[in-house]
Formats: C-alpha cells, sequence, structure tokens
C-alpha cells in the first residue's frame, strides 16, 4: 500500500505538517507523527481533509486544513504517520514539480496519465489543484515506475521542478509523454529505463486478428489488434493473481458505459494474454462493430453499433443485423460516425 502512503504524505507536506511552513511549506520531514498535535492529540482538522476547521484555517495542532471548496471533488486520504525518508523525498519532488507547473498557470495539468487534477472543476481553489496534481505524481510513480528507474524518475522530476513552463508547453509539462519540451536528456532517460524494463510486447494470433499484449502507458496491461481499418485496445488493471478489469476503446473512444454495446461496456478477463487472446478470437471489443446501423429517431438521425443485435433494440430482439436495422427503418453501415478515427482539423 505504498502508493496510498505517498499520497495521503503529499496534503501533511504540502500544508506544513508538524510544525513546519504553514503554506504550502515542507514540514513533515520532521514530524515524529505526522497528523498529531505537538501535545500528542490527533489535529482538529488534517491536512488531509479532516474536520473542524473552516476552509484555510490552522488547526489546533498546528496543521494548516486543506481547503474544502463546495464543489470540488479533492480526494482527502488520512494523514500519514511516520513516512520514510525515500517516502518523503518523493513527495516533495512532486509537490515541487506541481508548484512550477501552479505557478505558471498549467493546473489543473492536461497531459500525461494525471487523472484527479484534470478532473476537478476551476472552482477548486489553488491549493486544491496543487495537492491533487502531486497525488497524480506519486500515482503515477507506484504504477510505472519499477525500481530500477528510481534514480532516473527522479532526476527527471527535480528538473521538471525547476524549470518553467509557458502557457504554450504545458501540455507537454508530464514526465513520459513526447515531445518534451524542458528537461529534454533527462525525461529521455526515464523513458528509456522505462522501456528496458517493460520488456517486449508478445503476440497472439486467433480466428479474427493478431494482437499484441504488455505493460501500457497508463494501465499495467494493454492488448491491442490494430488489424484491418479499425483499432481495438483494451486498457486493463488489477493486482497480480485476481481477475483484470478491462475497458474496450475503439479507434481511440472509449466505449464506456453506453448503451450501444449492451452490459458488457467493463470486461474481465484472467490476465493481459487472456485479454489479447480473447480479442483476437473476437470475443470481446473486437466483435464491437459487428453490427451498426443508422435510423432517425423522431427527426433526429442516430447510429448504434454492437457485437449482438439483440443487445441493440429492445425485447424480442432481431436475429441478424439487417433485421434489427429494417425494425427501425434503417440501413446498415460498416462503423457509426462516433466511432470514427478523428483526424486533426
Amino acid at each position: 500500500m505504498k502508493d496510498l502512503r505517498n499520497v495521503a504524505l503529499v496534503a501533511l507536506i504540502a500544508f506544513g505538517g508538524c510544525g513546519g511552513e504553514t503554506s504550502l511549506g515542507k514540514g513533515a520531514s520532521n514530524c515524529e507523527d505526522a497528523g498529531h498535535s505537538p501535545s500528542g492529540g490527533r489535529s482538529g482538522a488534517s491536512a488531509a481533509g479532516g474536520t473542524g476547521a473552516s476552509s484555510g484555517a490552522p488547526s489546533t495542532g498546528g496543521v494548516t486544513a486543506v481547503p474544502n471548496t463546495p464543489g470540488c471533488s479533492l480526494p482527502r486520504p488520512p494523514p500519514l504517520p511516520n513516512p520514510t525518508a525515500a517516502e518523503t523525498e518523493r513527495a516533495e519532488l512532486a509537490l515541487d514539480f506541481c508548484k512550477a507547473l501552479q505557478r505558471d498557470g498549467c493546473l489543473p495539468l492536461r497531459s500525461g496519465t494525471s487523472r484527479v487534477a484534470l478532473q476537478l472543476e476551476e472552482v477548486c481553489s489553488p491549493e486544491e489543484l496543487l495537492v491533487a496534481c502531486a497525488q497524480d505524481q506519486l500515482l503515477e510513480y507506484h504504477q510505472h515506475v519499477l525500481p530500477e528507474c528510481d534514480d532516473e524518475w527522479r532526476v527527471a522530476i527535480q528538473c521538471a521542478g525547476e524549470a518553467s513552463y509557458p502557457q504554450s508547453t504545458c501540455t507537454q509539462a508530464d514526465l513520459t509523454g513526447a515531445p518534451a519540451v524542458v528537461c529534454v536528456a533527462e525525461k529521455q532517460a526515464f523513458r528509456e529505463c522505462r522501456s528496458t524494463q517493460d520488456g517486449p510486447r508478445r503476440s497472439v494470433s486467433g480466428s479474427r486478428d493478431t494482437c499484441t499484449y504488455g505493460p501500457g502507458s497508463y494501465t499495467s496491461c494493454e492488448a491491442r489488434c490494430p488489424g484491418g481499418e479499425n483499432d481495438f485496445r483494451m486498457q486493463c488493471n488489477g493486482p497480480p493473481g485476481l481477475p483484470q478489469r478491462c475497458q474496450c476503446f475503439i479507434n481511440s473512444h472509449a466505449t464506456g458505459d453506453t448503451m450501444d454495446f449492451g452490459p458488457t461496456h467493463v470486461i474481465y478477463v484472467g490476465d493481459c494474454a487472456d485479454a489479447a487472446a480473447r480479442m483476437a478470437n473476437g470475443e470481446v471489443c473486437t466483435n464491437r462493430l459487428d453490427c451498426c446501423f443508422e435510423y432517425t429517431d423522431g427527426g433526429e438521425d442516430k447510429c448504434r453499433c454492437g457485437s449482438d443485435p439483440n443487445l441493440l433494440i429492445p425485447p424480442p430482439g432481431f436475429p441478424t443485423c439487417e433485421a434489427a436495422a429494417q425494425a427501425l427503418n434503417g440501413r446498415v453501415v460498416d462503423i457509426c460516425p462516433q466511432w470514427e478515427v478523428e483526424l486533426p482539423p
């Protein structure tokens, strides 16, 4: 659970900790028991979002509370007791990087795999955006950085924390994206280390396609079948030894929770090899354009795709795609516009 330990540490360092600086300063490295007041009791409002203090008000234990702006969905982990030196260093490097981004107007960060900061609305306070950004960096660290690449990560993020980011470069600010516009050599060394640690992608052939699989840029598993005119991809995550939970993408469009594909928008597989094999055999994801038809409903043009025509129209359903299309006075097409490749403007 080291990832949760580091995420919990972010807010504590950002907002002072045990007697350190109180406004986006560094205090956790001197904590003997982070999250407790100097007298030994738990503080009234922890740096990770406890109760008992108003937004921005210091708590009785000397820890500044993370603001709680209405409508801002910042995750609030509990304070982290007794962080290790490595955990503290990583959290401070993440915060320094995010402070540089915030200083230059690049938060919320809209690049890389940052999800928390990206989804926060503008109603969030600068402090909340900073903590969210740093949480993202540490979650990405634990998702993508193997121990063999720790040195390269630290060098890259330290350089990134000392850089400047004009508005035109915000989208290239993350450590893994390309092309890099700042800290080019440091980021390249980090990417090269990651690529050698990930190992080669493997392939599997089935009745429909030949698909590859291996670690993804954003997930522990990515299976991909690029055969034909359309690109099918599944991104999966899950602890080792348990089923992987996957989502299907068609031409980079996430299928998500949509009626087009019936109840199977979330897919479970045994492991990454199983995901690729099932895609190669047309059992999941690659079969989702097997039936596409367009029709008019209430004067509005619509189009639906799926693997089974019985799932595309309410019961009694139809045995063929042509029958389903005819039932709605529509016609069969190869693909619906919402799943086509998006061409640059």
